[in-house]
């Protein structure tokens, strides 16, 4: 192959590369389930406040915490003044995972709020006492007057939601000195049988059947799951296990049975394939036509036996399979099979090439790179022997009957 069509793959390939990662579809982390901490607040009011002022100050706190996709409140608020300890026997007794303790009092000009936070799965606090002053008029109550603590409760907590390893929450689990509180919840997978769902314990729990699985996980925790079916994309999700059985209901997208392809042969040349999955996403059977009309891009040299323009037309009938799953940024696979070389002659028509009219894709290598789900960067290599009793008219070598080098670059559209 000649040096400047090397370098042009080189540089398409790089293309793709860079291509591939700035075109994203939405992240996993945008399909995940929002998984909010479960809070109790304790609030308490001390000192010469009027009706209207405890009014406004709770509700504006009530408010301020059910803006943050972090934390969710558990009703009721509980007024009074409790030791930590109860706070806990409290909590658990709610079913929350975390508490946050404010004590308002009032001063003559100033508000006074102390605070603390308690996490019941890590069995510490996050926020020892913190103490700030506010000022007392009603203008100030009135202005993101719990701004700041709802801001700290919720950096906190953020950190912490989805972080607990399983094998964390086993050693927890296993070393807690409530056994009672920290029972295994039983949780319920409803999905497409043969399902895969792994993440959730050493080996994979499989989807029966009847399309159930199930399996016991600690009290108060927050997990992440894969789903993976042949057939269907797989499904990447957080949960929230609190206190009461869950039943999860899997949504596994099908995969596509349909593809198009447009490509460059051996960089010059336009082809086009329709692929049709017999595993979707798996499988396939492509059938595809390749036209050396026109060369694109590098000119045809005078004596070249290789590079030429003539209206001949591969045709390609391939089996393929892929080895990794389609969601995969490199996914590769490999394919065989056969194609006629048609012909058009001014005077006959259609007919098959008399040099080489069929042959053998003796085998395939096919390599895709993409983050995008539907829309899949390729690089494919072939061994192609042409059955033909004159290999010398198809190159100056004799062994140009089999050609090692076929090249496409192109883009694949999932359907």
């Amino acid at each position: 192959m000649k040096r400047e069509p090397i370098i042009f793959y080189l540089i398409l390939i790089f293309f793709m590369i860079c291509l591939s990662y700035g075109f994203t579809e939405e992240s996993t982390e945008e399909n995940i389930v929002s998984v909010p901490r479960q809070l109790s607040l304790f609030l308490v009011f001390k000192g010469n406040f009027d009706q209207e002022e405890t009014l406004l100050l709770k509700q504006s706190l009530l408010i301020k915490i059910a803006e943050d996709d972090d934390i969710n409140l558990v009703e009721p608020v509980i007024e009074e003044d409790l030791t930590p300890d109860m706070r806990n026997i409290k909590a658990d007794e709610l079913k929350s995972d975390c508490w946050l303790a404010v004590l308002v009092t009032a001063k003559t000009e100033t508000i006074e709020i102390v605070y603390s936070s308690y996490d019941l799965i890590n069995k510490k606090f996050v926020i020892e006492e913190k103490k700030f002053i506010k000022d007392r008029k009603i203008r100030s109550l009135q202005r993101s007057f719990w701004k700041d603590i709802i801001i700290d409760i919720a950096n906190k907590y953020s950190q912490v939601t989805g972080k607990l390893e399983i094998k964390e929450v086993v050693e927890y689990k296993n070393t807690t000195k409530d056994a009672v509180q920290q029972k295994g919840v039983k949780v319920v997978f409803e999905g497409n049988p043969g399902t895969s769902i792994q993440g959730l314990s050493e080996e994979a729990l499989v989807v029966n059947e009847r399309g159930i699985a199930r399996i016991e996980l600690a009290q108060a925790s927050t997990y992440k799951m894969k789903a993976v079916c042949p057939g269907y994309y797989s499904l990447e999700q957080s949960f929230y296990v609190g206190f009461e059985p869950v039943k999860i209901t899997l949504k596994q997208e099908p995969a596509s049975r349909i593809a198009l392809d447009a490509y460059l042969h051996e960089v010059d040349y336009l082809g086009g394939g329709f692929v049709f999955y017999l595993i979707p996403n798996y499988y396939f059977l492509e059938l595809s036509i390749t036209t050396y009309i026109k060369k694109l891009i590098w000119p045809v040299e005078k004596g070249d036996t290789k590079d030429y323009e003539s209206p001949l037309f591969p045709v390609f009938l391939t089996f393929g399979f892929y080895v990794n799953e389609e969601d995969s940024f490199f996914r590769y696979g490999f394919n065989a099979g056969v194609f006629i070389r048609l012909f058009y002659d001014n005077d006959r028509g259609i007919i098959l090439d008399p040099v080489a009219g069929w042959g053998v894709k003796l085998f395939g290598f096919h390599a895709e790179l993409s983050t995008l789900k539907k829309i899949r960067f390729f690089y494919e290599q072939n061994v192609l022997v042409y059955i033909t009793e004159n290999p010398n008219l198809l190159s100056d070598n004799d062994m140009h009957a089999i050609n090692f080098f076929d090249i496409k670059l192109g883009v694949r559209f999932i359907l």
